[in-house]
C-alpha cells in the first residue's frame, strides 16, 4: 500500500517553476493530481497540471506551473 508521510513545502505561490517533494513508502510510477485552495480555504477554479520529474520508492519530486491557477 502506498503511504504519504510528508509534503514539502506546504504551500507555494502563483508562479512558474513550482516544485514540491512528496515523501512516503511504496511509490511505483507515481502520478500527482493537484486540488488547490486559496488562502481562505476555498477551492480554486483552475488547478495546475503537475508532473513527477523524479521519483524513488520513497520520494517523488513534482513540478508544475501555478501562474495560471485560480
Amino acid at each position: 500500500m502506498t503511504c504519504i508521510t510528508d509534503l514539502s513545502p506546504g504551500s507555494v505561490v502563483n508562479a512558474t517553476g513550482q516544485t514540491f517533494n512528496v515523501l512516503g513508502q511504496n511509490f511505483k510510477q507515481p502520478t500527482v493530481t493537484l486540488s488547490c485552495i486559496d488562502t481562505g480555504g476555498n477551492a480554486i477554479a483552475t488547478n495546475p497540471t503537475a508532473a513527477v520529474s523524479a521519483s524513488t520508492a520513497t520520494s517523488a519530486t513534482v513540478t508544475f506551473d501555478a501562474s495560471n491557477a485560480g
